[in-house]
């Protein structure tokens, strides 16, 4: 036998069995994946974008999409949690498998996690509630139409007026504070790192070209997390004006009304920030209330930024 030859072993003949027709196959899964997206996924159902990204972000409803057409499901596995109900600090970690219907094959893996002093999570938003009625109806008054503080009939308040040096208003608390009941949020935290993590797996399943991760998660990586947020936009009700005269041409956005597109991508932001639609339909309506709108068919143009950054993670 010649003692340069080459000599094989079964388990590398069987390896490099496996790599015959590797491209081939890579090519069909690359077509198949791009039959997913343009046949199941749905724009603003399943995925979108969102600013300050190049890509597209997969939601959990898309994730769920690629598992069904695919024939996979989820099996999470915890990976190190921390609860400390002292501090009020929760952390959670999972693995999460992709397995095949009927052989329970593993066939793709990611690892998502969430904790309770998350932007979203450490901080709520304390309103104003009126002296009179108790009713967290209080807004800004426009300098126009005298100023001072309203309780806005339209947020179930009263109507009553109060200066804006009122220290009844002044002396409560407004905006963003720390969040001092973390407690009822252990379930929402628990499942927001499982939605990660199925998530992270159905991108490694080869469509993180395609997409990006989730937007909470792009947030994370930069730290913002660990930042106050900044105070929210100034609350103002929607008021009737007089007709414009043509020095008011430049004003005309102002008053028009978002397009459906943009009222169904307002909605997929508060379902990618939710994990239930009672939670995204509560964060919605507190989202346009602040600006005097019951309805998101209701909302003008020259609202539309602040209300969706109000709805981001």
């Amino acid at each position: 036998m010649n003692e340069d030859a080459l000599v094989v072993t079964p388990q590398q003949e069987h390896a490099l069995t496996e790599w015959s027709g590797a491209a081939d196959r890579g090519l069909r899964a690359r077509t198949e994946r791009g039959k997913i997206i343009g046949r199941v996924l749905e724009e603003g159902v399943h995925y979108g974008t969102i600013p300050g990204t190049q890509k597209p972000t997969l939601y959990k409803p898309g994730a769920e999409a690629v598992c069904d057409s695919l024939n996979l499901y989820p099996d999470y596995e915890s990976v190190g949690n921390l609860e400390d109900f002292e501090k009020g600090v929760f952390f959670y970690r999972y693995r999460c498998r992709l397995k095949q219907r009927g052989s329970d094959a593993v066939v793709s893996t990611g690892i998502g996690s969430c904790n309770s002093m998350e932007e979203r999570y450490r901080w709520r938003k304390a309103e104003r509630t009126c002296p009179t009625c108790s009713k967290p109806a209080i807004i800004k008054g426009k300098a126009e139409y005298g100023g001072g503080f309203v309780c806005f009939k339209k947020k179930g308040g009263c109507g009553a007026k109060f200066k804006d040096a009122d220290p009844a208003i002044l002396e409560q608390p407004a905006g963003r504070v720390p969040n001092d009941d973390p407690y009822t949020l252990i379930n929402t935290i628990d499942k927001m790192a499982q939605k990660r993590a199925l998530v992270a797996a159905a991108l490694n399943l080869g469509f993180s070209q395609q997409f990006t991760q989730d937007a909470e998660d792009l947030g994370a990586q930069a730290g913002t997390h660990d930042q106050p947020p900044p105070p929210p936009a100034e609350e103002h009700p929607p008021a009737a004006r007089p007709p414009k005269s043509d020095g008011e041409a430049h004003h005309e956005k102002d008053e028009t009304i978002i397009s459906a597109a943009q009222i169904k991508r307002l909605w997929a932001k508060a379902y990618s920030a939710t994990e239930t639609k009672e939670q995204a339909q509560e964060v919605v309506g507190a989202a346009i209330g602040g600006y005097g709108y019951e309805k998101t068919s209701e909302i003008r143009t020259v609202h539309y930024d602040p209300i969706c950054k109000a709805i981001e993670p």
